[in-house]
């Protein structure tokens, strides 16, 4: 590690994942904590998982961990937290569970794969979007999953120029919605495809039993959909991408090389200071080129025992790690790390936030 670290704890918890706890105090009070996970010998797998057996949700991590058997746990990507910014708990970015699209992708943020044992990619591509094809000839891409129409966290004049806690109002959308709806607004409809034909439903309130997935339109698409009342309709879902896959940022290493990838995933100049410059609770995820997965908090806004780091100088010290590639997950309040059944760093609020995904350290 950098000169100024000092290792406070080894853990060998079991053949091939080991816990390490450090502390600095130059320039600046800092605790860190992580897993080191060798897939060479541990016997255990990776997993993605959200806060709920139904999307979206929130959840805290150690009711996540807990609810999957998990032997440790840390905070997955950033996430809606109030109405005003869309649907609680959905994911901000490409979220997918068991070859299942749960979230669209956003912008240019990179996403980190976890495959089918322990072994993950880090991709920079987005999610391929899904498709509603009318009447054999139109195609029209779904501009959402599972979150309330009108409403686009980290959004952008342009989808390539997103910025990151960002909501914008969107007049125009098309959300498929996965999941029971009690309730839309005014504005928009809700349809169905009914043995292969798309139908309206009646939204005042929508019926209950209703089957899914629904089809959410406003604006512009609603207009479209209104054409085809009865026509032949599809849902057009891509195919070759990875079946676990979970979208955040920036990216801090890519193969080597920390270059700034701020500004092309989400985070422009206005941001560098107060963001990607401050001192901050941060969470990564990262790969050694030997093959080791680290999973890592560092504790912040907690004077005296650890103020935080800020997205550059995670980058110094994980290159010191020979960190090959590596992303930034959620920090601030949601950086909590699980193990043995016990939060083992010092959440920034005191108590484990609510969250709405997770990357689970499963036994076996």
């Amino acid at each position: 590690m950098q000169s100024g670290w000092q290792l406070q704890q080894v853990s060998h918890i079991r053949p091939g994942l080991t816990g390490i706890s450090a502390r600095s105090e130059n320039p600046q009070a800092l605790q860190l904590h992580m897993l080191a996970l060798e897939p060479a010998q541990f016997t255990g797998r990776l997993k993605l998982a959200g806060a709920a057996d139904t999307y979206p949700a929130l959840a805290t991590l150690p009711e996540i961990a807990e609810h999957h058997g998990a032997l440790a746990a840390i905070n997955g990507g950033f996430f809606v937290m109030q109405s005003q910014d869309g649907t609680p708990g959905d994911a901000v970015g490409a979220l997918v569970l068991d070859g299942q699209l749960l979230s669209e992708a956003n912008g240019a943020l990179a996403s980190v794969a976890v495959g089918p044992e322990d072994n993950i990619s880090f991709i920079a591509e987005p999610a391929p979007p899904v498709r509603l094809r009318l009447g054999g000839e139109l195609q029209l891409e779904f501009t959402g999953i599972n979150r309330k129409p009108g409403l686009v966290r980290n959004c952008g004049p342009q989808p390539s120029k997103v910025r990151h806690d960002m909501t914008c109002r969107q007049s125009n959308e098309l959300v498929l919605w996965h999941t029971p709806v009690d309730a839309l607004p005014a504005d928009v409809d809700a349809y169905q495809i009914k043995q292969g034909q798309l139908s309206r439903l009646d939204t005042s309130p929508l019926p209950e039993g209703v089957s899914q997935p629904l089809i959410l339109a406003m604006g512009f698409f609603r207009e479209q959909l209104e054409q085809y009342i009865g026509k032949k309709a599809a849902i057009l879902r891509a195919h070759q991408f990875p079946e676990n896959v979970l979208s955040s940022g920036p990216t801090l290493i890519r193969q080597g090389i920390g270059n700034q990838y701020e500004a092309e995933q989400g985070w422009p100049e206005a941001h560098l200071t107060s963001w990607i410059d401050g001192m901050h609770p941060r969470s990564t995820i990262a790969q050694t080129q030997n093959g080791t997965i680290i999973l890592m908090v560092i504790d912040g806004r907690q004077p005296g025992y650890s103020t935080g780091i800020s997205i550059t100088d995670l980058r110094a010290l994980l290159l010191t790690l020979s960190v090959w590639n590596a992303i930034n997950l959620d920090g601030g309040g949601s950086s909590t790390l699980w193990l043995n059944n016990k939060v083992i760093n010092r959440p920034s609020s005191g108590k484990p936030r609510a969250i709405a995904n997770a990357i689970l350290v499963m036994p076996d």
